[in-house]
């Protein structure tokens, strides 16, 4: 939908085999704590990063999709 064509057999098979791929750990949280706060609750909490949105993110990203040919 994002290019306004259907994918190639081979776009296709890459995207669901990436898709599969387990959720990240956010770069700058390995066992990152805030300084001075033992219990922030109301602190924002670092989501892992998804196989999803680092695919959407590189579909917008493309050339393919910020130039028209």
């Amino acid at each position: 939908m994002i290019y306004q064509r259907e994918p190639s057999d081979d776009e296709l098979k890459g995207s669901l085999e990436f898709l599969q791929l387990p959720a990240m750990e956010a770069p700058g949280t390995a066992g990152a704590t805030d300084a001075g706060t033992k219990d922030d609750t109301d602190a924002p909490k670092k989501l892992p990063d998804s196989p999803l949105r680092s695919f959407i993110w590189a579909l917008l990203s493309s050339n393919e999709f910020l130039y028209i040919d």
